[in-house]
């Protein structure tokens, strides 16, 4: 009997300890408990409004683990994405949002706006109709036609949104594109001044503002106003991306890795952080580098002109004509009568021993621009590989009289002068590209200069012959430096 009463106890002790510990319990568990929804959307509409969107971005986060059906959340969670650049996280949360239920007219801008930033122009069309479309919706269709290259359809798509809507800044801004791509400058800086003046804060309209004062040559005016964007949206990636690719283009080199590296910090996953990265391996003839992060772009947005100039032009520098003459006619089809890819092309055309295409792409470029010098010199090899001396040496002389600087367009000059039988002036032209010039091309230059003082023409020509047949272009070195950095989305 004691050891029943005792077990018993015992047993009874520990029955109430257990529900003495029963509150506490509770009130951990109560403590470990996330917070509800409510405050953490709270939360989230704080931190945005401080500019922290990585804190916003977790904590709208912990609301769509607790809650997936959260439409707020899932809404908001996608702006913040476009703020920061994520434009592939941007897009999948919009939709899930406009799957559970979220209206259109909240939905559609940022939706297509991921969809543009990522080159999806075709798949925006598709999913964008225009019937019964409102207005924001047709300036987005009016974006993509632009980027597809059909103007007169975008322009339409402009001024229908204006007629739903008037004063719809995105839809002033792509007229103003539109009258940049159609060659109306003036037209666009109004239309452009138009737009800013809808919304001062329009970071589209403040970047094409930067892109027009890049075009006129006025880079300081262009840095304020990328570094304009960066007042109004501290985290925007492609403000910092835009300092990064002026920066390479003035050959500061240093400031343009630094930008790079603090667009990676806010937003490791942006497309175009390999753009930029990319331009900054061909600047520094890290081609294989180049290379690799261009079709990084690519493997994602294949109708990323600018990368695909990019890969023609590394695949121009680095010998691979085949690949080189598929990205660069694809540009052009695209961008007709691009200058600098016009003379990529007819490089890697002519070298490939396709003179006859080669120079019908370059009497046709020259219609356009008859005073470019590099064509100039491009048609002046052709033409001297065609045995056409006397036209090779007019292109080259007219090209010397553009840029007496460079020794390259005296030399191609002095040689097609040479093979016409003109020595005194052969010689002349020679002897000045021997001056300026250096390396195996100078070597070259006064070997022949010294067999045509011995009389012995042969083997001039002999030199002549060898040094053009080695294929490659006087102009290559020239080109490597061109303006590859053209305007993106």
């Amino acid at each position: 009997m004691p050891n029943r009463l005792s077990s018993r106890r015992i047993r009874t002790t520990s029955i109430l300890k257990a529900l003495s510990a029963l509150p506490l319990l509770l009130a951990l568990g109560a403590c470990s408990r996330p917070p509800p929804a409510e405050a953490l959307l709270a939360d989230a509409r704080r931190f945005s409004a401080q500019g922290d969107p990585k804190a916003a971005i977790i904590q709208l986060k912990n609301i769509v683990q607790q809650q997936p059906d959260h439409v707020t959340a899932r809404l908001m969670l996608g702006q913040m994405y476009l703020d920061t650049g994520d434009m592939a996280s941007a897009e999948k949360e919009l939709r899930r949002a406009r799957e559970l239920g979220a209206q259109a007219d909240l939905v559609q801008p940022g939706l297509g706006k991921a969809l543009l930033s990522q080159s999806q122009f075709q798949r925006l069309l598709d999913e964008f109709p225009a019937q019964g479309a409102s207005a924001e919706a047709l300036a987005l269709r009016g974006q993509a036609l632009l980027y597809l290259g059909r103007p007169d359809e975008a322009r339409s798509m402009f001024e229908r949104a204006l007629q739903l809507k008037p004063g719809l800044s995105d839809a002033t801004l792509g007229l103003a594109k539109q009258a940049l791509i159609g060659a109306q400058p003036d037209k666009a800086g109004q239309l452009l001044e138009q737009a800013i003046a809808q919304n001062p804060d329009n970071v589209d309209a403040l970047r094409l503002k930067g892109d027009l004062q890049l075009a006129a040559h006025e880079p300081a005016a262009a840095r304020k106003s990328y570094e304009r964007i960066l007042d109004i949206k501290p985290n925007n990636v492609q403000a910092r991306l835009d300092l990064a690719n002026l920066a390479i283009q003035q050959d500061r080199l240093d400031d343009a890795r630094q930008q790079i590296k603090l667009a990676r910090k806010a937003q490791p996953k942006n497309l175009m952080i390999s753009y930029s990265q990319a331009l900054l391996d061909f600047r520094e003839k890290r081609y294989k580098s180049a290379l690799e992060q261009v079709q990084q772009v690519l493997r994602v947005a294949p109708e990323h002109m600018p990368s695909v100039l990019l890969a023609g032009a590394v695949s121009v520098l680095t010998g691979s004509d085949t690949r080189a003459e598929q990205y660069l006619t694809q540009f052009l089809q695209a961008n007709p009568e691009h200058p600098y890819a016009t003379k990529l092309l007819a490089t890697v055309t002519l070298r490939s021993g396709k003179r006859d295409d080669a120079l019908n792409i370059m009497r046709a470029a020259l219609k356009g621009t008859p005073n470019d010098a590099d064509l100039l010199a491009l048609a002046g090899e052709a033409e001297m590989q065609a045995h056409n001396f006397a036209q090779s040496a007019a292109y080259f002389e007219k090209a010397s009289e553009l840029k007496p600087e460079r020794s390259e367009l005296r030399l191609g000059h002095g040689f097609s002068r040479l093979q016409m039988g003109d020595s005194p002036k052969a010689i002349a032209e020679l002897e000045r590209a021997a001056q300026g010039g250096g390396g195996a091309e100078r070597a070259g230059t006064l070997l022949v200069l010294s067999h045509m003082r011995d009389k012995q023409l042969d083997k001039a020509l002999s030199v002549v012959d060898a040094m053009i047949a080695k294929g490659d272009s006087a102009m290559l070195q020239n080109l490597q430096n061109g303006p590859v950095c053209i305007t993106e989305n």
